[in-house]
């Protein structure tokens, strides 16, 4: 672990995604989709037979079953990102149980010092005259 990471203590999660009730529950995979084929961690094929599963449950347990079955951690991560890009930050936390960066200094806050400034990862923004 490098200086710049801190754990966060929670150990990882042995239980499968897919049997993590809450997540199954709680994930709209929809939105998901098309990121993480552009990503390459599911195929147009995946997603016709997510698609095709019988109710939401099921198709959050196959999509999930996808994304966790692949051999490196880059499919769980990017599905963490994409929630996070989708608004479902609650479900992102709960998949994400790895390192955090840690920043070097700051309040965690941008300022900008004209008014060309332009962030749309940033939330919120401090504008100094």
């Amino acid at each position: 672990m490098n200086g710049n990471c801190l754990s966060t203590g929670q150990p990882s999660s042995s239980t499968p995604l897919s049997e993590r009730r809450e997540i199954v529950n709680l994930l709209d995979a929809e939105p998901t989709l098309d990121y993480l084929i552009q990503n390459g961690v599911l195929t147009c094929t995946d997603v016709a037979e997510i698609s095709g599963e019988q109710d939401t449950r099921r198709q959050n347990r196959s999509l999930l079953d996808r994304v966790e079955s692949r051999k490196d951690l880059s499919g769980v991560q990017l599905l963490t990102n994409v929630l996070r890009l989708t608004g479902q930050h609650y479900i992102a936390n709960l998949l994400d149980d790895g390192e955090r960066i840690k920043a070097l200094s700051g309040s965690g806050m941008l300022t900008c010092y004209d008014m060309t400034c332009s962030c749309n990862a940033v939330t919120e923004l401090t504008y100094v005259a």
